[in-house]
């Protein structure tokens, strides 16, 4: 089971989405956003707020906690796999998927919000967001929302 821990949010939003750099941190004690990453993936297992993930965030996680270049100690590709299976069996976290509206709002995004290279999945995952119904995100890449209408953006360990 994942660990659990204190709480972060004083007055947390309707529903969070946890960025994936939030679910690589709360993991990686290592790094310096290590306590708030933790804290707030903590707060989503209490039930102290109410946290989403999507399919994406599954993926890159995988993605990242297997690349020596990204993390330090990388997982085995088994670790990782049983990594994101638990939180696809925790219920405090609801999975959002792409709907069919998704790239049609992705488009848009696009209109609203250049972007180059790999930016355009932050936006694919913004539009994944917004047609269910999320829009806040807790990450430490804040400027990689910041911009996209209907989304607040909240990092970990601001109150």
């Amino acid at each position: 089971p994942l660990p659990k821990g204190e709480g972060v949010f004083q007055q947390p939003p309707r529903e969070v989405l946890l960025d994936t750099n939030v679910l690589v941190y709360a993991h990686n004690e290592d790094a310096p956003q290590h306590r708030a990453a933790k804290a707030l993936r903590d707060d989503a297992l209490d039930g102290r707020i109410r946290a989403c993930l999507a399919h994406q965030n599954l993926l890159e996680l995988f993605a990242v906690v297997t690349n020596p270049r990204r993390v330090e100690r990388p997982l085995s590709p088994v670790m990782a796999r049983d990594l994101a299976d638990l939180y696809l069996a925790q219920p405090a976290f609801r999975l959002i998927h792409p709907t069919e509206e998704t790239s049609a709002w992705l488009l848009g995004l696009l209109k609203e919000v250049p972007v180059r290279g790999a930016r355009v999945f932050d936006l694919f995952l913004a539009a994944t967001m917004l047609t269910n119904g999320v829009t806040a995100i807790a990450t430490f890449n804040g400027a990689d929302f910041s911009r996209v209408p209907g989304i607040s953006v909240f990092e970990p360990g601001d109150p």
